[in-house]
């Protein structure tokens, strides 16, 4: 298995199969922010809106 698929793997199975938001802060860039209409925003940053 390569590093990639590996790392798509653990993205998958920890944060879109366990839903867990702290696993997702492991995989993305400290300043990244992800909104999704009014009803979900993802930011790595705790302080962010």
């Amino acid at each position: 298995m390569t590093t990639a698929l590996a790392l798509l793997r653990r993205w998958v199975v920890e944060y879109f199969n366990g839903h867990n938001a702290d696993a997702a802060r492991t995989f993305i860039a400290q300043d990244y922010a992800l909104s999704i209409g009014d009803k979900f925003n993802f930011c790595v940053r705790k302080n962010r809106k």
